[in-house]
């Protein structure tokens, strides 16, 4: 499951009407965790197999630059808006870490036969950090709820990014001064 959280400041004009021009800038923490299992078997010989059954955790957590350089937004009434736009995402920093446990089995197929041997277990760990990486260029839509205007109000924008992953929802809650 993937989680992020953001707070950004934008550029519009003050106690915008109708339709009027909007650039963002907005930084978030995310964290991604994903857990999975597979093994691996090597057949020795008729008699023997060896196999491992391997437990693999994954957690990336980063931290991320949004840029819309260039939205619309207008003001359908006093509580209601829809917008669309240019969205830019980098993260600015990346970091992974895999840590991976093997249990190994020695199987004796014509005997039905699996011995649990844990002096052949295996344990690997890695850790990776980026800077810069995972641009993601992308266009959006989205409306807004509340005081459209000056004031508290909810929303949702749509992100299309036009590379993997390609989309993205963001609820957001905002206080336009």
């Amino acid at each position: 499951e993937e989680q992020e959280y953001f707070a950004g400041v934008t550029v519009s004009p003050f106690k915008s009407y109708r339709g009027y021009w909007q650039a963002e800038l907005m930084v978030g923490a995310g964290s991604f965790d994903e857990l999975s299992t597979f093994s691996e078997s090597e057949v020795v010989n008729e008699a023997f197999t060896n196999t491992y059954e391997f437990t693999q955790s994954k957690e990336v957590r980063n931290i991320s630059a949004y840029l819309v350089p260039i939205s619309y937004r207008y003001n359908l009434n006093n509580y209601l808006a829809v917008a669309g736009g240019a969205q830019l995402k980098v993260d600015l920093s990346e970091t992974t870490e895999t840590n991976t446990m093997g249990e190994y089995f020695l199987e004796i197929p014509n005997e039905n036969v699996v011995i649990r041997d844990e002096t052949q277990d295996i344990s690997m760990e890695l850790k990776k950090d980026c800077s810069f990486v995972n641009f993601q260029p992308g266009v959006f839509v989205g409306a807004n709820a509340g005081f459209v205007r000056i004031g508290p109000s909810i929303g949702a924008r749509y992100i299309y990014y036009f590379n993997e992953p390609h989309q993205q929802l963001q609820l957001y809650a905002i206080w336009k001064f």
